[in-house]
C-alpha cells in the first residue's frame, strides 16, 4: 500500500518540540511580547487587552501552556502554539501564517 504525502499528519508532537527551542524568538520576536522571566514562567502583559502591569499572562517555558488571569472565564491553553494563536485572537486549526507583532496573513 502506498502512501499519499500530501494526506501525511503532521508530527505536531515534534513542532511543539521545536517551538519551545526557540522559545525565546518566538515570544518575543514574532508574538512581540514584552515581560520577563520569573522561574519556569515569561510573565507579560495580557496580549488581548489594555493592561498596565506585568503578572495577568503567564507562559510556561517548558511546557508553553499559557494562564490568562484577567479573563474570568480564563483562557488556559497547552502548548506554545496554543499561546499563539491566544494573543493573536484566532483558533487554531485556522490557516494563519504568523509574521512577527501581530500581522497575520491568511493563507488560501
Amino acid at each position: 500500500m502506498t502512501t499519499n504525502t500530501k494526506c501525511a499528519v503532521p508530527d505536531f508532537a515534534a513542532i511543539a518540540e521545536v517551538a519551545l527551542e526557540h522559545f525565546d524568538t518566538i515570544v518575543e520576536d514574532i508574538l512581540g511580547l514584552e515581560g520577563e522571566y520569573r522561574g519556569k514562567e515569561f510573565v507579560t502583559y495580557d496580549p488581548t487587552r489594555s493592561d498596565a502591569e506585568l503578572g495577568s499572562f503567564l507562559i510556561n517555558v517548558e511546557s508553553g501552556d499559557f494562564c490568562d488571569f484577567a479573563d474570568p472565564c480564563a483562557c488556559r491553553g497547552g502548548g506554545l502554539s496554543a499561546s499563539a494563536t491566544h494573543t493573536r485572537n484566532c483558533r487554531q486549526g485556522d490557516e494563519v501564517v504568523m509574521t512577527p507583532h501581530g500581522r497575520d496573513e491568511a493563507v488560501a
